[in-house]
């Protein structure tokens, strides 16, 4: 009989928590009440597998599957085998696993189906533990400033008050306090509207999911809230902590209330991962927590997406696992990848990554590399020819790259990429940053595809300029010839190149010196 996955849905929280009890799991990730509030975003669906509970999700908002931990007890063996049967049949993918825990790793390795994996620690997904008492009374010389900040905050806001969370009493101030928080976000990322989403989500069924939080104010006005929920007998989880940061010391004193008030079993307060950034990184680290768990994530051996992690690393060895999985779960996929396999091994790679601009759609070549073992023999031309073809075909306007390694000079010799006047920067609308160190972005390369929608795009904001431009493209012909701006229109008026007329590339340098292609996907 075929087991069929199904969406979360809080008719699924007693199953749910029969195998969560069971586990006694304090990763955040095996909390019901988060399950459930991201399932839209991680499209996550579950199943019951011979007394195991089998969870499987979409990775950072991609089409890729990951699967947990599954949860039971006893022998495991027969639910990792239908782990994999799943990946080989149903999503055709390869079998990733994604905060799992050491125990399980070091009891299941040694199975051929897990002999196929390559495991690794992630720092930036390892989750912070601390003991209720510290949070609550911040005891001892290590954590005097965050008495300080407390002390601070009551003297700042002496009419300051706090309340048990109450979604529909409260809903005015929590919408007000929420819109808030997204006002003041640099830009409104994807990340921050997820965000939101699993907010409202939580808040809507904040009784059937068993949540509890602290709703903070000053002279009536909300100033900051918290919530989350038990994941096992003395372990509770803030699934949320906002504050508005007009008010010094907020997230200190929310902080510290809820602490203070978690029921009585409450020995332990897991506040979540870092995600990598230094700066959350910094503040969790302030409050000197007791533990911080190392989570095991794995990706198949047997597939593309481990030939780029391992040729990745050997040809940038200072790249860690960590920022690898940032990188690759996201943005390597067939779309983004052209590979040139030797032999049945990886001899030369690079991801082309697509950008919106002002110059229309644009492809950034990112991670170009090669194994030493096949060096010298052509391969890397290759996957930039490959690329430049298939941006082409994609309708990209032009393509860049920042060049690294300088001496290789087949971009400009026989590929006709050009160094800008500008500084090239590509990142996406969540921050990911593909433009490499500070001091590369001064390497950048470029390169037009199509002629035609380029000057279009300069003219249509250019109306006063009257231009020739001569083309003589030798990889795509139908560029090649005399183009003229006038009136804000571009026309092809030869279809043969003129030697006294300014390149495409002279002009580009001369025209937009003072402009920055700061480009995001």
């Amino acid at each position: 009989m075929k087991i069929m996955f199904q969406p979360i849905s809080l008719s699924s929280k007693s199953i749910f928590e029969k195998y969560l009890r069971a586990a006694n799991k304090q990763c955040c990730d095996y909390a019901f009440a988060n399950l459930f509030a991201w399932s839209k975003y991680y499209q996550t669906v579950w199943c019951e597998f011979e007394n195991f509970l089998i969870i499987r999700f979409h990775v950072a908002g991609s089409e890729k599957w990951a699967y947990l931990e599954p949860l039971g007890t006893g022998d495991a063996t027969a639910a990792i085998q239908f782990i994999f049967r799943d990946a080989a049949n149903e999503t055709k993918q390869p079998v990733r696993f994604f905060s799992i825990s050491q125990e399980f790793v070091n009891r299941y390795q040694a199975l051929p189906e897990m002999q196929t994996q390559r495991f690794y620690t992630d720092r930036s997904f390892g989750n912070y533990i601390y003991s209720r008492e510290k949070l609550a009374h911040l005891a001892g010389r290590k954590l005097h400033s965050k008495r300080n900040h407390i002390t601070q905050f009551d003297k700042r806001y002496p009419t300051a008050k706090f309340e048990i969370l109450n979604p529909e009493k409260h809903a005015a101030a929590l919408h007000k306090l929420i819109t808030k928080w997204c006002q003041t976000q640099e830009v409104e990322t994807s990340t921050i509207r997820h965000e939101k989403e699993m907010i409202e989500n939580s808040l809507a069924h904040y009784a059937e999911l068993n949540l509890f939080g602290i709703l903070l104010s000053v002279d009536e006005n909300a100033i900051a809230f918290s919530f989350g929920s038990q994941i096992n007998q003395n372990t509770f989880y803030v699934h949320v902590e906002k504050a508005d940061t007009q008010y010094e010391g907020a997230y200190a004193k929310i902080n510290q209330l809820m602490a203070e008030n978690l029921p009585a079993e409450i020995e332990w307060i897991n506040r979540e991962e870092d995600m990598g950034l230094s700066s959350l990184r910094k503040s969790k680290l302030s409050y000197f927590p007791d533990a911080i768990s190392a989570e095991y994530f794995s990706t198949s051996k047997n597939s593309t997406e481990n030939d780029i992690w391992e040729l990745w690393q050997k040809a940038f060895p200072e790249d860690s696992d960590e920022f690898l999985a940032t990188f690759i779960f996201p943005y390597s996929n067939p779309s983004t990848q052209i590979t040139h396999y030797e032999n049945g091994k990886l001899a030369s790679m690079l991801h082309l990554i697509s950008f919106s601009s002002k110059w229309g759609k644009v492809a950034y070549i990112y991670g170009l590399a090669t194994d030493p073992e096949f060096s010298g023999k052509g391969f890397a031309k290759k996957v930039i020819f490959n690329a430049m073809q298939r941006a082409k075909e994609n309708g990209c306007t032009c393509i860049c790259a920042i060049q690294a390694n300088l001496q290789f000079t087949a971009w400009q010799t026989q590929f006709d990429f050009t160094p800008p006047s500008v500084t090239i920067q590509f990142q996406t609308e969540d921050g990911f940053d593909f433009g490499g160190e500070e001091e590369d972005i001064h390497r950048g390369i470029f390169r037009i595809l199509d002629v035609q929608t380029f000057l279009q795009k300069f003219a249509a904001t250019h109306s006063d300029s009257t231009e020739k431009i001569s083309v003589n493209d030798s990889i795509f012909l139908e560029n090649t010839g005399v183009y003229s701006l006038q009136n804000g229109k571009t026309s092809k008026i030869s279809n043969l190149p003129e030697k006294s007329i300014q390149t495409i590339n002279a002009f580009f340098q001369n025209n937009v010196e003072n402009e920055k292609l700061g480009m995001r996907s």
